[in-house]
């Protein structure tokens, strides 16, 4: 369900400058817990129109910093940017190759406008606080459905929805309304909270402002002075404020200063309108608390206390930080659960586990559905509970990847020399993206720049190698062949050889997601970005474990992840070893070289301890290392030299120096070692074999002594370690050999236990058998009587075999010719099923004629009953104006009736009663015809007629008990009148004296209350509560209606309404109440003291 409200379009020239084309845009919808969310999203996006000054601080967030460090924009560039799309198209016009990877100006422009739509964004992206908000507020639902939206954006909903459009100055009143806003915003900085977003909330906004607007101008507009100039106008300005900051505002002071010493608008108009919606925003929060102030256990305790559920492929889960919150806001009685950010991360924990483990702890929880939003290179910033923004630690890998391999091309300018540098900095990363996190976590946006400095500060040294770009791709797009010549032209093949290897699927990949019929540069770009992520997780395991345990192993289908297919549980079925869960292990390295990947340890859930096979060798040449200062020799073994050259780039040998021609005398330090023996077991690691060196020629001289020494004790070193892997060897031979017997054992043992078992089942089966024996003898005469009959049944059984051999061949014949007929019979039924269904699509054809001939029959139907209903109007209107007509002649017919004199005397003669005085006959014919009026009772059948019509209209109870109601007490005041207009006559009649007509009451109608609610049900129009509400409408002791305008008295026991004057004239009699009796004073007598 989508709504859109208010596109407005505003321009001002003044003094030849045209200022940019401001757009007010505001549209929000309802999403439905899918991956709809996205398009959604998406297609309200598009329209939306963004400043100037949003889309440089967004694209300084968007595009790493190294690429924009090639954009060059002419200085006049504001001549030609009419529009946002118009200013990304220059921006990706004046730069270098490496912008290609964004594709076109409205491809880059849509995912800026997708990025910058998150709570608070303009703080984040630098945006100036005069600019007013560009975001799109967004609702969310919870799990029952309910609409919430984030307070933050409820300062938008207000912007957007509250427009001046008579205003001529409107650049300057946006600035001030942009910082009013913003200034009220600083009262929920550092939370994260939601409010029930209603459906009656925008209509409400709508329809107040105008009426709060008008109110303003009658009583407050005459007191604003006239005379403004600028020291004035910031004085008012700074005092409506509730937060003034002088650094963030110096722009609208510069601005304000312009606008005055141009004299291009009328201030006092600005003034009136910003005052007005300033004190209206004032109101507006004190009547809305909960939807624009934070939660507060005392001040503010409606606020709904929520938890978003965040969904990302599949995975649902919490931050852990924003449910523990919650769970002690609402269970404060409870033990208070703590968890804080450490290291800019923030956990999670999986919904499913949330509704298990605090089930008790969460019934009065909202859970909100919050997907989280990417674009196609970066992730749409999340808010955290105390204010701040994160991301997903999976995509924060991402664009730092990104960044290294388009940015900063390292995978380019490293080649294979340097591989150990490449070793280091992803050691160094492990420390933030771990693999031994046991769920899915976060990364605040500030950790995440404090990264991308140590990654700066790290390849310094390679920012002024030359790299080659990505080449244009050709108009018909490009090949799995192009791509692969496209990785070996970047040189991409000399630090990873197998890269090629995953061109065709990534290829595939590419093609299945492109935009336009044919390939593009942009593709060609991503396609080498995804192959090098491939190379990168496959050289480095404990990245590609972080990927598994971040649930995103689904990016990388080549891979093949182990952990995701199914745990290996055959790869040491014969030994004693039981693989553990990868998430129960902890891996530490040593804190002296915390670089070096040799001296890992791994601790196991039973608090073993694993070490590779180098870990002790290592160890030795390091204490070598820190103790003599240099080495001399180079060692046979993977971790020797090649560990030395590695970790420490920067020393060298100091014993292999430069001979002088005179210096022959050479001498061997190290001989050729003999190899190890190889080791045939599966499951244990098998240890580095030593292989040979070739002798090092070293010079003789006096600084060699050292050397000497050390080589002589690195000779001992190896003959101990011999030894000792000899020993090994034995000793785990021995281990093996004692395990295996143990085993044995232990399976005997096994045996005797089921034998001594089986022992006794026998016993018992025995006696079993020995009383079966005797029933079998019994049952065998039986049998053998039973044999001889079966025998004669089988011969019996035989002739009928044969017989139904012959009824199966025959049966079999019959199949076939009812199969063949079968076959023909569907291609016949075929044929009329497809001549069916051509007829039926002609029924169909037919059938939408006819229901848009019905259609038009209704409509024209409509019309007619809506000319029935305004015959029906302009009917009551006359019947009201005939009503009034009688009411005038009854009050003449009163008047003339009252102003007759009495008649003279009669004289003695007798005179007959018909030659007697006429002026009573006047009012006698005056009353006959009210009463011939009312002998058919015409106004009765009337109002039983709308009081039928309007049960019809509507099933609520309420309004049938209210027309009831109703029809009664007009049948009631209808009886009175006639009853009123009976005794008139009959009185005339006897006494001939006008003087003792008693005045007739009001002429019987409905009351004004049911009329109103009479037409909207007729015209099906919207009531609320209190119109429906049924109420005492008359007095108790007088049975006459009570007016809105008359004062009553309502009793206190059973809430009775009278009137006033008859309540107080029954209480100086009984002192009591006339309904339920319970005492009651006199008010005039004892008036209420309150």
């Amino acid at each position: 369900m989508k709504h859109s409200f208010f596109f407005t379009d505003f321009a001002l020239k003044s003094s030849s400058i045209q200022f940019d084309i401001w757009y007010i845009f505001f549209c929000f919808f309802f999403y439905d817990f899918s991956s709809k969310f996205q398009m959604s999203l998406i297609a309200n996006i598009e329209q939306q129109r963004l400043s100037e000054s949003t889309v440089c601080g967004t694209i300084l967030r968007y595009i790493p910093i190294t690429l924009l460090q090639s954009i060059k924009v002419p200085a006049d560039y504001k001549q030609h940017v009419p529009n946002d799309e118009a200013s990304v198209q220059l921006i990706l016009s004046n730069s270098d190759n490496m912008l290609r990877m964004y594709g076109t100006a409205q491809e880059l422009l849509l995912d800026l406008k997708i990025f910058q739509n998150f709570p608070l964004s303009h703080r984040r992206l630098g945006i100036n606080p005069k600019e007013p908000y560009n975001k799109i507020p967004i609702v969310y639902r919870n799990t029952d459905g309910e609409a919430f939206m984030n307070k933050a954006d409820a300062f938008c909903l207000v912007q957007n929805t509250i427009v001046f459009d008579s205003l001529n100055s409107f650049r300057l009143y946006f600035s001030m309304e942009a910082i009013l806003l913003k200034s009220h915003e600083e009262t929920i900085k550092g939370i994260c909270e939601f409010f029930k977003f209603d459906g009656d909330c925008l209509p409400k906004l709508l329809n107040e402002f105008p009426k709060f607007h008008r109110n303003f101008l009658t009583q407050k507009s005459s007191t604003i002075r006239e005379d403004w100039n600028y020291e004035k106008a910031l004085k008012m300005f700074k005092a409506a404020l509730p937060v003034y900051k002088e650094q963030e505002y110096s722009g609208f002071e510069k601005d304000l200063k312009a606008f005055f010493d141009s004299k291009s608008g009328n201030f006092h108009d600005v003034c009136i309108a910003f005052m007005s919606f300033a004190d209206y925003m004032k109101s507006l929060i004190l009547a809305t608390p909960e939807m624009f102030l934070p939660y507060d256990k005392e001040t503010n305790s409606n606020c709904p206390i929520v938890v978003r559920v965040f969904e990302s492929h599949g995975a649902q889960f919490v931050m852990k930080c924003e449910l523990f919150k919650a769970i002690n806001i609402r269970n404060p009685d409870s033990k208070l659960l703590e968890c804080k950010e450490i290291d800019g991360k923030l956990m999670t924990m999986s919904y499913d586990k949330v509704q298990r483990k605090y089930k008790d702890q969460i019934g009065n929880i909202e859970f909100l559905i919050y997907p989280i939003v990417r674009t196609g290179h970066k992730a749409v910033p999340i808010m955290t509970p105390s204010g701040g923004h994160c991301i997903l630690a999976v995509d924060c890998l991402f664009e730092i990847l990104n960044e290294l391999i388009f940015g900063y091309n390292i995978f380019q300018k490293i080649g294979t020399g340097n591989q150990n540098m490449l070793c280091r900095f992803f050691i160094r990363m492990n420390t933030l993206f771990s693999s031994h996190h046991k769920s899915i976590f976060l990364v605040t946006l500030e950790e995440q720049d404090r990264r991308r400095a140590e990654l700066i500060e790290f390849w310094r040294s390679f920012k002024n190698i030359p790299a080659k770009h990505v080449r244009d791709v050709a108009k018909n797009g490009f090949t799995v062949q192009n791509l692969k010549d496209q990785l070996k032209y970047l040189g991409l093949t000399e630090t990873f050889p197998e890269i090629q290897d995953y061109a065709e699927t990534v290829y595939s990949e590419v093609f299945s997601t492109k935009k336009e019929e044919f390939l593009r540069t942009c593709d060609m770009f991503k396609a080498v970005g995804k192959c090098l992520l491939n190379c990168i997780f496959k050289q480095f395991p404990m990245l590609h474990l972080f990927l598994h345990t971040q649930n995103s192993c689904y990016l990388f289908p080549k891979l093949n992840c182990a952990l995701c297919i199914s745990r290996n549980e055959t790869q040491f079925k014969s030994t004693n070893w039981t693989e553990p869960h990868f998430k129960k292990t902890i891996s530490t390295c040593s804190k002296a070289d915390p670089e070096n990947t040799y001296l890992c340890k791994i601790k196991l859930p039973d608090r073993t301890r694993l070490i590779n096979n180098f870990y002790g060798v290592v160890n030795f040449f390091l204490w070598i290392f820190q103790f003599f200062g240099f080495i001399s020799f180079s060692l046979a073994t993977k971790t020797g030299f090649d560990v030395w050259s590695k970790f420490h780039k920067d020393k060298k040998d100091p014993c292999i120096r430069k001979t002088s021609p005179g210096d022959t005398q050479k001498t061997s330090v190290l001989a050729e070692a003999p190899e190890r023996k190889k080791k045939a077991s599966e499951d244990i690691q098998k240890t580095s074999r030593i292989e040979k060196q070739p002798a090092v020629e070293i010079n003789q001289s006096k600084c060699c002594s050292k050397c000497l020494r050390t080589s002589e004790m690195c000779n001992e070193a190896k003959k101990e370690l011999r030894s000792t892997q000899n020993r090994l060897e034995k000793y785990e031979k021995k281990a093996k050999r004692t395990d295996e017997v143990e085993i044995q054992m232990r399976e005997m043992e096994a045996e005797m236990k089921k034998l001594k078992k089986e022992v006794k089942e026998r016993e018992s089966v025995v006696k079993k058998k020995d009383t079966e024996i005797v029933d079998l003898k019994r049952n065998m005469l039986k049998l053998e009587a039973k044999a001889a009959k079966m025998q004669l049944a089988e011969k019996n059984h035989s002739i009928s075999q044969n017989e139904l051999l012959e009824k199966i061949t025959k049966l079999s014949d019959q199949l076939k010719m009812e199969k063949e007929k079968n076959k023909v019979m569907q291609c016949e039924r075929i044929d009329e099923l497809t001549s069916q269904l051509e007829h039926q699509k002609e029924i169909v054809q037919l059938m939408e004629r006819e229901i848009q001939q019905n259609k038009d029959r209704l409509n024209s139907e409509i019309c007619q009953k809506e000319r029935g209903f305004e015959e029906l109007r302009a009917a009551l209107t006359i019947m009201s104006n005939e009503k009034e007509s009688i009411q005038s002649e009854n009050r003449n017919l009163r008047e003339r009736i009252a102003s007759i004199a009495e008649a003279p005397p009669t004289p003695p003669a007798p005179e007959s009663p018909l030659e007697g005085p006429t002026h009573h006959r006047f009012a006698l014919l005056g009353f006959q015809k009210i009463k011939d009026s009312l002998y058919h009772k015409k106004q009765l059948k009337q109002a039983k007629e709308m009081v039928e019509k309007m049960k019809s209209s509507t099933n609520l109870v309420e309004i049938h008990q209210m027309a009831d109601y109703e029809y009664y007490q007009f049948e009631g005041r209808l009886l009175k009148y006639t009853k009123e207009v009976e005794l008139n006559i009959q009185r005339i009649k006897e006494t001939r004296d006008v003087s003792m007509v008693t005045p007739l009451p009001d002429s019987p109608e409905f009351s004004k209350r049911f009329v109103n609610l009479y037409w909207k049900i007729i015209n099906n129009q919207s009531m609320t509560s209190s119109e429906i509400e049924v109420s005492d409408s008359e007095c108790f002791i007088c049975t006459e209606e009570m007016a809105s305008d008359q004062k009553t008295l309502q009793c206190e026991e059973c809430r009775k309404v009278t009137h006033f004057e008859c309540a107080s004239k029954w209480l100086k009699i009984h002192r009591s109440c006339p309904h339920c009796r319970r005492e009651m004073l006199d008010p005039n007598e004892f008036p209420n003291l309150s």
